[in-house]
């Protein structure tokens, strides 16, 4: 019997059923932004947007920059760094404290051929895909000149490089989404100003679903509550960083064009709420904004220089995953349980849901609370949350799940 297999049985009803008791109210969760300029991650709250704690919530990598940010299976953050040299590397950080996880870069710099992250996001097949933006070569004068061509790059769960989509040539990858039921995922390109479509599962070539002028250097990429692509449009060598944000359906079918954003405010990334909020991010503001679904325009929704304007630029972001979602995965449901069981009586952080330092009987009182809780989390920042079922029904059905822990562990003492 393996310790995985003890630990899932260590998980009697009646604790089960104590937590099942003291079963309160959804927790919320927060926006996270990584900072293009020194390479923090900053965390907002999602509906105040007031900064959560101390700034910034996880620290960068002296001299680099800052982009993408993403939660993995584990619950752990990760966030990409494009250092001096050309390379990237990415780290994963504690979801609750910013404390970063011991043993060195999660992908060490260049793995893969990984030069510039423009973008990157877990899988439902628990690997990891990264927009590899362009190579990097001499220019001639001791400093390094981008060439465009990019790839999507692929990493197990242990962070060691697996294969590369080829996007081609003049493209430079800077945006994905994935959709969590399907596998499909969805790639924008900065210079092409193009919109790319492949599944993780296939191995056939990635195809362009559209290419034209309602992309103008787009970056960030979600999938909303209704099921569109929403992507924000920088506009940089356009009209100096006055973009906006296109809709296109997945097929890659115009849908609308959202309002224009505040002049040169070079929006980067497009993320949803659990309230169905859009939120982008202005990497020249050192702010974010929400869409007004009533005026149709912007208002502005927070801060995340502190004050200090010019000392962030935010990028791309992610929303953490709401209390009891141990993979992320955007349901609480047995899978959540499992790996709790699976981390009992550890200090976490995986399995640790509740954030208190330590994998106990909070942290199933955790899942209670929101089981069956969902959010529409595709990894690119969409997310939409259902309010939990009732106890008659959801909180049932967890007493069924513990109860057959129980009766699992009892069956193979029995055996032995």
């Amino acid at each position: 019997m393996t310790t995985s297999t003890l630990l899932r049985a260590a998980l009697p009803v009646p604790l089960c059923l104590a937590a099942i008791l003291f079963a309160s109210q959804i927790t919320r969760a927060d926006i996270l932004v990584g900072d293009h300029l020194d390479g923090g991650v900053f965390r907002i709250n999602q509906i105040t947007g007031a900064p959560v704690g101390g700034q910034p919530f996880a620290e960068g990598v002296s001299g680099a920059q800052g982009e993408a940010v993403s939660f993995g299976p584990d619950g752990n953050l990760y966030a990409t760094y494009a250092l001096p040299n050309g390379n990237t590397e990415v780290r994963r950080y504690n979801p609750y404290t910013g404390a970063e996880i011991a043993g060195g870069p999660f992908i060490a710099p260049g793995a893969g051929g990984l030069h510039y992250a423009g973008d990157m996001r877990w899988g439902p097949d628990g690997n990891l895909y990264v927009a590899n933006f362009g190579d990097f070569v001499p220019d001639g004068m001791g400093g390094q000149a981008q060439i465009p061509g990019g790839t999507v790059l692929k990493y197990n769960a242990d962070g060691v490089y697996q294969s590369s989509i080829d996007l081609g040539f003049f493209t430079s990858p800077s945006g994905i989404a994935i959709d969590r039921a399907s596998g499909d995922m969805y790639v924008t390109n900065w210079y092409s100003n193009e919109l790319m479509k492949s599944n993780i599962y296939s191995s056939a070539a990635p195809v362009s679903i559209y290419s034209g002028p309602l992309l103008d250097n787009p970056s960030g990429i979600s999938i909303g509550p209704d099921g569109n692509l929403y992507i924000a449009n920088m506009s940089a060598l356009t009209t100096g960083g006055t973009g906006n944000v296109q809709s296109f359906n997945t097929s890659g079918t115009p849908i609308n064009t959202l309002a224009t954003m505040p002049s040169q405010s070079y929006p980067a990334g497009v993320i949803f709420t659990n309230e169905g909020k859009m939120v982008v991010s202005s990497l020249s503001y050192g702010a974010l904004y929400s869409y007004n679904t009533q005026t149709l325009g912007w208002d502005y929704f927070a801060d995340v220089t502190g004050g200090n304007p010019g000392s962030v630029n935010p990028a791309l972001m992610a929303l953490s995953p709401i209390s009891g979602d141990a993979n992320a995965d955007g349901i609480v449901n047995i899978a959540d349980l499992t790996i709790v069981a699976d981390k009992w009586q550890t200090g976490g952080p995986t399995g640790d849901v509740n954030g208190d330092g330590k994998v106990d009987i909070a942290d199933i009182a955790a899942i209670a609370n929101n089981w069956q809780a969902t959010t529409y989390n595709t990894g690119g920042g969409g997310s939409i949350t259902a309010v939990p079922e009732p106890a008659t029904f959801g909180l049932a059905c967890l007493a069924i799940a513990c109860g057959a822990l129980s009766w699992a562990r009892k069956r193979r003492v029995a055996k032995n």
